[in-house]
Protein backbone atom coordinates (compact mmCIF):
# COMPACT_ATOMS: atom_id res chain seq x y z
CA UNK A 1 0.00 0.00 0.00
CA UNK A 2 1.21 3.47 -1.07
CA UNK A 3 0.27 6.58 0.62
CA UNK A 4 0.08 9.53 -1.65
CA UNK A 5 1.45 13.01 0.15
CA UNK A 6 0.27 16.38 -1.09
CA UNK A 7 2.35 19.11 0.83
CA UNK A 8 1.21 22.37 -1.07
CA UNK A 9 3.01 24.74 -1.54
CA UNK A 10 0.02 27.50 -0.74
CA UNK A 11 -1.38 29.20 -3.08
CA UNK A 12 -1.16 26.57 -5.87
CA UNK A 13 -4.72 25.45 -6.22
CA UNK A 14 -4.80 23.51 -2.96
CA UNK A 15 -8.27 24.24 -1.62
CA UNK A 16 -9.85 23.59 -4.80
CA UNK A 17 -7.83 20.24 -5.24
CA UNK A 18 -9.04 18.93 -1.98
CA UNK A 19 -12.28 19.93 -2.60
CA UNK A 20 -12.53 17.98 -5.37
CA UNK A 21 -11.24 15.10 -4.10
CA UNK A 22 -13.63 14.85 -1.42
CA UNK A 23 -16.60 15.35 -3.83
CA UNK A 24 -15.01 12.21 -5.57
CA UNK A 25 -14.01 9.74 -2.94
CA UNK A 26 -16.64 7.40 -4.38
CA UNK A 27 -14.85 7.25 -7.63
CA UNK A 28 -11.29 7.43 -6.23
CA UNK A 29 -12.29 4.20 -3.94
CA UNK A 30 -13.41 2.27 -7.22
CA UNK A 31 -9.68 3.48 -8.73
CA UNK A 32 -7.61 1.55 -5.79
CA UNK A 33 -7.17 5.12 -3.92
CA UNK A 34 -8.13 5.98 -0.53
CA UNK A 35 -9.16 10.08 0.54
CA UNK A 36 -8.50 10.57 4.20
CA UNK A 37 -11.37 12.42 6.39
CA UNK A 38 -9.67 14.94 8.00
CA UNK A 39 -10.19 15.82 11.61
CA UNK A 40 -10.81 19.32 11.53
CA UNK A 41 -12.17 19.46 7.85
CA UNK A 42 -13.14 16.76 5.88
CA UNK A 43 -11.00 17.65 2.93
CA UNK A 44 -7.93 19.44 4.08
CA UNK A 45 -6.12 17.59 6.54
CA UNK A 46 -4.41 19.86 8.62
CA UNK A 47 -3.84 18.20 11.30
CA UNK A 48 -0.73 16.43 9.88
CA UNK A 49 0.94 19.69 10.48
CA UNK A 50 -0.23 20.93 13.48
CA UNK A 51 1.08 18.11 15.13
CA UNK A 52 4.82 18.25 13.85
CA UNK A 53 5.62 21.71 13.58
CA UNK A 54 7.41 22.70 16.72
CA UNK A 55 4.55 24.28 18.89
CA UNK A 56 6.70 27.90 19.41
CA UNK A 57 5.78 28.25 15.43
CA UNK A 58 2.65 30.28 14.22
CA UNK A 59 0.63 29.57 11.20
CA UNK A 60 -3.04 30.94 9.72
CA UNK A 61 -4.66 27.59 11.63
CA UNK A 62 -2.92 27.81 14.73
CA UNK A 63 -4.41 31.21 15.07
CA UNK A 64 -7.60 30.15 14.48
CA UNK A 65 -7.60 27.08 16.63
CA UNK A 66 -5.26 28.47 19.61
CA UNK A 67 -6.11 25.38 22.21
CA UNK A 68 -4.49 21.88 21.60
CA UNK A 69 -5.40 19.07 23.37
CA UNK A 70 -2.18 17.88 25.23
CA UNK A 71 -2.37 14.30 23.50
CA UNK A 72 -2.81 15.83 19.83
CA UNK A 73 -0.22 13.60 18.26
CA UNK A 74 -1.13 10.75 19.47
CA UNK A 75 -4.45 12.05 18.62
CA UNK A 76 -3.50 12.38 14.93
CA UNK A 77 -1.63 9.60 14.76
CA UNK A 78 -5.01 7.06 16.12
CA UNK A 79 -7.03 8.86 14.10
CA UNK A 80 -4.24 8.17 10.65
CA UNK A 81 -3.69 4.08 11.70
CA UNK A 82 -7.59 3.49 11.94
CA UNK A 83 -7.79 5.16 8.34
CA UNK A 84 -4.76 3.04 7.16
CA UNK A 85 -7.19 0.16 8.23
CA UNK A 86 -10.33 1.52 6.13
CA UNK A 87 -10.09 -0.09 2.59
CA UNK A 88 -7.75 -2.63 3.20
CA UNK A 89 -5.61 -2.98 0.30
CA UNK A 90 -6.62 0.92 -0.95
CA UNK A 91 -3.71 2.97 -1.63
CA UNK A 92 -4.71 6.01 0.98
CA UNK A 93 -4.30 9.71 0.12
CA UNK A 94 -3.65 13.00 1.82
CA UNK A 95 -3.75 16.02 1.28
CA UNK A 96 -2.62 19.84 3.35
CA UNK A 97 -0.44 22.52 1.86
CA UNK A 98 0.29 23.09 5.61
CA UNK A 99 3.13 20.54 5.17
CA UNK A 100 5.11 23.17 2.84
CA UNK A 101 5.76 25.07 6.27
CA UNK A 102 7.94 22.45 7.83
CA UNK A 103 11.60 22.85 7.77
CA UNK A 104 13.15 21.69 10.53
CA UNK A 105 14.69 17.92 11.02
CA UNK A 106 12.70 17.22 14.12
CA UNK A 107 9.70 18.66 12.37
CA UNK A 108 10.13 15.70 9.76
CA UNK A 109 11.33 13.22 12.02
CA UNK A 110 8.01 13.25 13.87
CA UNK A 111 6.11 13.97 10.51
CA UNK A 112 7.32 10.43 8.98
CA UNK A 113 7.38 8.73 12.74
CA UNK A 114 2.90 9.87 12.25
CA UNK A 115 2.67 9.15 8.77
CA UNK A 116 4.68 5.48 9.16
CA UNK A 117 1.26 4.26 10.73
CA UNK A 118 -0.57 4.51 7.06
CA UNK A 119 2.55 3.35 5.06
CA UNK A 120 6.15 3.20 4.89
CA UNK A 121 6.06 3.71 0.80
CA UNK A 122 4.65 7.23 0.41
CA UNK A 123 5.21 9.43 -2.67
CA UNK A 124 5.14 13.25 -1.89
CA UNK A 125 3.93 15.55 -4.49
CA UNK A 126 4.88 19.65 -4.29
CA UNK A 127 3.39 22.52 -6.61
CA UNK A 128 6.19 25.52 -7.05
CA UNK A 129 4.81 28.72 -8.27
CA UNK A 130 6.84 31.80 -9.45
CA UNK A 131 7.96 33.38 -6.44
CA UNK A 132 6.99 37.00 -6.59
CA UNK A 133 3.57 36.03 -7.84
CA UNK A 134 3.19 33.45 -4.47
CA UNK A 135 4.12 36.30 -2.11
CA UNK A 136 1.74 38.50 -3.10
CA UNK A 137 -1.01 36.25 -3.26
CA UNK A 138 0.19 34.91 0.15
CA UNK A 139 0.30 38.27 1.74
CA UNK A 140 -3.20 38.80 -0.14
CA UNK A 141 -4.94 35.66 1.84
CA UNK A 142 -3.05 37.12 5.11
CA UNK A 143 -4.78 40.23 4.39
CA UNK A 144 -8.24 39.16 4.07
CA UNK A 145 -9.08 39.07 7.67
CA UNK A 146 -8.39 41.87 9.95
CA UNK A 147 -7.78 40.19 13.02
CA UNK A 148 -4.66 38.81 11.29
CA UNK A 149 -1.46 40.75 11.33
CA UNK A 150 1.77 40.18 9.84
CA UNK A 151 4.45 38.71 12.11
CA UNK A 152 8.01 40.16 12.79
CA UNK A 153 8.79 36.62 14.30
CA UNK A 154 10.91 35.18 11.03
CA UNK A 155 9.63 31.86 11.74
CA UNK A 156 6.04 32.45 11.70
CA UNK A 157 4.13 31.74 8.41
CA UNK A 158 2.74 35.21 9.12
CA UNK A 159 6.42 36.91 8.19
CA UNK A 160 5.63 37.94 4.72
CA UNK A 161 9.08 40.42 4.42
CA UNK A 162 10.99 40.62 1.17
CA UNK A 163 13.21 37.63 3.49
CA UNK A 164 10.80 35.80 4.10
CA UNK A 165 11.88 32.19 4.65
CA UNK A 166 8.42 31.03 2.67
CA UNK A 167 9.80 31.69 -0.78
CA UNK A 168 13.19 29.27 0.38
CA UNK A 169 11.53 26.60 -1.60
CA UNK A 170 15.38 25.05 -2.08
CA UNK A 171 15.23 24.47 1.70
CA UNK A 172 11.88 22.77 1.44
CA UNK A 173 12.64 20.59 -1.11
CA UNK A 174 16.01 19.80 0.84
CA UNK A 175 14.00 18.89 4.20
CA UNK A 176 11.85 16.40 2.79
CA UNK A 177 14.61 14.87 0.76
CA UNK A 178 16.63 14.15 3.74
CA UNK A 179 13.78 12.70 5.49
CA UNK A 180 12.16 10.79 2.79
CA UNK A 181 14.99 10.73 0.00
CA UNK A 182 15.04 12.30 -3.73
CA UNK A 183 12.96 9.51 -5.13
CA UNK A 184 9.94 10.05 -3.18
CA UNK A 185 9.71 13.43 -4.14
CA UNK A 186 7.68 14.74 -7.50
CA UNK A 187 7.84 18.79 -8.26
CA UNK A 188 5.45 19.97 -10.62
CA UNK A 189 5.79 23.52 -12.03
CA UNK A 190 1.94 25.55 -11.37
CA UNK A 191 2.24 28.34 -13.83
CA UNK A 192 2.75 25.46 -16.60
CA UNK A 193 0.02 23.63 -15.46
CA UNK A 194 -1.43 26.50 -15.06
CA UNK A 195 -1.17 28.01 -18.64
CA UNK A 196 -1.51 24.23 -20.37
CA UNK A 197 -4.03 22.66 -18.33
CA UNK A 198 -6.18 26.06 -16.32
CA UNK A 199 -5.71 23.80 -13.08
CA UNK A 200 -3.75 21.12 -11.51
CA UNK A 201 -6.10 18.35 -11.42
CA UNK A 202 -5.51 16.44 -14.35
CA UNK A 203 -1.74 16.58 -13.15
CA UNK A 204 -2.67 15.59 -9.50
CA UNK A 205 -4.57 12.79 -10.85
CA UNK A 206 -1.63 11.75 -13.05
CA UNK A 207 0.74 11.95 -10.59
CA UNK A 208 -1.76 9.06 -9.25
CA UNK A 209 -1.30 6.89 -11.93
CA UNK A 210 -4.88 7.70 -12.87
CA UNK A 211 -6.67 9.84 -15.53
CA UNK A 212 -9.99 11.14 -15.54
CA UNK A 213 -12.87 10.49 -17.90
CA UNK A 214 -15.01 13.17 -19.87
CA UNK A 215 -18.04 13.10 -17.07
CA UNK A 216 -15.10 13.83 -14.41
CA UNK A 217 -13.42 16.53 -16.57
CA UNK A 218 -16.39 18.26 -16.35
CA UNK A 219 -17.17 17.89 -12.84
CA UNK A 220 -13.20 19.91 -12.67
CA UNK A 221 -14.61 23.04 -14.06
CA UNK A 222 -16.97 23.56 -10.77
CA UNK A 223 -13.70 23.58 -8.45
CA UNK A 224 -11.66 26.53 -10.50
CA UNK A 225 -8.91 28.19 -8.33
CA UNK A 226 -9.56 31.11 -6.48
CA UNK A 227 -6.70 33.50 -8.78
CA UNK A 228 -6.17 35.61 -5.17
CA UNK A 229 -3.80 38.17 -7.80
CA UNK A 230 -3.63 37.60 -10.88
CA UNK A 231 -0.57 36.66 -13.45
CA UNK A 232 0.14 40.74 -13.99
CA UNK A 233 0.90 40.87 -10.50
Amino acid sequence: MTLYLHIGSHKTGSTSLQRWLNSQRGWLTAQGRHYYRGLHFPNNHIECYLATMRPTRDSFARQAIKQFPVDYYSQVKQRLAAFAAEQPGLDKVISTEGLSLLRFEDELVLLKDLLAVVSKDIKIVLYLRDKAQYLASYRAQLAKKPERRPSKDFWSALYVEDDTWLTDFDALVAAYTAAFGSDAITIIDYDAQMQQQGDIIPSFLNWLGLDANEELRASMQAFQLNRTLSASV
